[in-house]
C-alpha cells in the first residue's frame, strides 16, 4: 500500500474561521489598535494593547486506497485554507492509511511526497499523537469515513467528510465537504 500519487490543486470550500472559532485560545501575541492599552490612558497616551488568538491543531489526511486522488487534492486545499484562517496556528499534519506514513509541521508550505493507498484505520493516527504527547486544541481528520471509529480522545475532533459519505461518526463534529471538479 505504499503508492505515490499525484493530486490536483483545488480551492478550499470550508469556512475554517467559523468551524474553528470555539477552539481558538486567547493569547497576547500581537499589538492591536482597536482596543487601546487602558493603563496608558490615565497618562493621556494611546498605545495599542496586546491581543490575538492562537490555535494548536492536529490534521490527519486519509491517504488510503478508498480515497481518490481528487479528494486528497481537495483535502490538501482544505489544509491550506485552515492555515490561512488563523494567523497564529501551529500543529502537525499526519498522512495515514493503515499506518502513519508521513508527518510534518503545519507551518511548512508544501507537503512531502505523499504515499499511501493501503487499507484504512483511524487508530494509528490517534496512537501516534498519544505517543508524541501531542494534545491539540482540536484535531481535523479529513477522510472518506470508510473505517472503524476509535475510542473518543480527550481533545475535540472535527471529521471532514465528503457530502456523499455514508459514515456518521459516533462522536466529534462533522463537516461535510462539497466536492467539485474545479481546479486552479
Amino acid at each position: 500500500g505504499n503508492l505515490e500519487r499525484h493530486y490536483p490543486r483545488n480551492v478550499s470550500r470550508v469556512s475554517w474561521t467559523r468551524v474553528l472559532e470555539k477552539h481558538l485560545q486567547r493569547v497576547q501575541h500581537d499589538y492591536v489598535w482597536g482596543v487601546p492599552d487602558r493603563r496608558m490612558l490615565a497618562h493621556d497616551l494611546i498605545y495599542p494593547s496586546l491581543a490575538g488568538e492562537a490555535l494548536r491543531v492536529g490534521v490527519v489526511i486519509d491517504t488510503s486506497g478508498s480515497v481518490p486522488s481528487e479528494l486528497i487534492g481537495q483535502f490538501l486545499a482544505e489544509v491550506k485554507g485552515l492555515r490561512r484562517s488563523v494567523p497564529s496556528i501551529t500543529g502537525l499534519v499526519l498522512y495515514a492509511d493503515a499506518s502513519v506514513s508521513a508527518v510534518h509541521d503545519l507551518e511548512r508550505l508544501s507537503p512531502p511526497t505523499i504515499t499511501g493507498g493501503g487499507g484504512t484505520s483511524f487508530a494509528p493516527a490517534f496512537a501516534y499523537l498519544e505517543r508524541r504527547r501531542f494534545h491539540p486544541d482540536a484535531l481535523v481528520y479529513l477522510t472518506d469515513g470508510e473505517a472503524q471509529f476509535p475510542a473518543k480522545p480527550r481533545y475535540p475532533v472535527i471529521w471532514v467528510l465528503p457530502r456523499a459519505a455514508p459514515a456518521i461518526p459516533p462522536w466529534g463534529t462533522v463537516v461535510r465537504l462539497e466536492q467539485t471538479t474545479h481546479t486552479t
